[in-house]
């Protein structure tokens, strides 16, 4: 049975993923069980994945702000909230990450370590290696929301429930040295020690 607080996010790319090892978004915040999720708004599938999102957004706000839900939803600053323009997702040099641009991003995070699966919906531990920034996955995300100055403000978060690996894609972030472009054949190498 689905509930109205919950989305699937279908193929998203997989983007920060700590799910083995909960860490803080600031220096000082509490550790979580967190990854973004990246969603291409000019793509159906993307389109579905952004709608979905913000169906569950407009419940959780509607639930709790009533009439005033738009006007208070409408108001949040980008970090209070989960949905983001992944254009405003910059590192300490100001550069977009690696892959947001033009995309809109899906923040979640959980005090609990979400369920994290296979392709076959079977278990998978860190050491298996599956989960990767840059590799597709489904992610099931609830979503609720939060008031009180003591909290924040108003906010409107999901909570990373599940994770589900569906396919490789390229990694994000620095690509792999190859051998052959800072390593000599072992023949070379040793032609030239003859030479010595």
């Amino acid at each position: 049975m689905s509930r109205p607080d919950v989305a699937v996010l279908k193929m998203v790319r997989l983007s920060f993923p700590h799910l083995w090892t909960p860490t803080a978004a600031t220096e000082d915040g509490k550790k979580k069980f967190r990854a973004s999720a990246l969603m291409d708004p000019e793509t159906a599938q993307g389109k579905a994945n952004i709608e979905a999102v913000k169906k569950a957004m407009n419940h959780v706000a509607k639930e709790k702000w009533k009439d005033k839900a738009e006007r208070i939803t409408k108001a949040l600053e980008k970090n209070r909230k989960c949905l983001r323009n992944g254009d405003d997702s910059t590192n300490e040099e100001g550069e977009v990450y690696d892959g947001y641009e033009g995309m809109m991003v899906l923040v979640a995070a959980n005090d609990r370590r979400p369920q994290v699966l296979d392709r076959d919906k079977t278990p998978v531990a860190e050491e298996d290696d599956v989960m990767y920034a840059g590799c597709y996955v489904d992610i099931v995300a609830s979503f609720y929301t939060v008031d009180g100055k003591e909290r924040g403000g108003n906010g409107i978060f999901a909570s990373l429930e599940i994770v589900r690996f569906r396919k490789d894609g390229e990694a994000f972030g620095a690509a792999p040295l190859d051998a052959d472009d800072y390593l000599d054949d072992e023949d070379e190498d040793e032609a030239e020690d003859d030479v010595i």
